[in-house]
């Protein structure tokens, strides 16, 4: 029987983020939200409590100086991440993703005409 594996034991990236957008829909739509929640869950070794505790006892200084030194995902590669992810399985595809392919149709039938 296979155990499901924690968070804090994921290496990859895309793994991460898969579980991320799976467990919480909301960030589908939030780089910004699913960076935050990476890095609190970074803090608390994959619990969300204890890195929301350490990060409320962290300075600014602190959290600068390791998003500088890349103790976190780079914001960018993160980024990537997520749309190769959303890419690979519609199903986690957040509701901005059908507007703005439906922005993206209007503009692309009705620019020239």
């Amino acid at each position: 029987m296979n155990e499901p594996i924690l968070f804090s034991e994921m290496k990859k990236n895309e793994d991460k983020i898969t579980y991320l957008l799976e467990k919480y829909p909301s960030l589908r739509d939030s780089d910004e939200k699913l960076y935050a929640t990476l890095v609190t869950l970074k803090e608390g070794g994959g619990d969300i409590t204890k890195g929301v505790d350490k990060l409320k006892t962290m300075t600014a200084f602190e959290l600068l100086d390791r998003l500088v030194f890349n103790r976190y995902v780079n914001y960018t590669s993160m980024i990537r991440c997520r749309r190769l992810v959303q890419n690979k399985r519609i199903d986690l595809r957040g509701t901005s993703y059908d507007r703005r392919n439906d922005s993206d149709d209007y503009f692309r039938n009705n620019i020239n005409k």
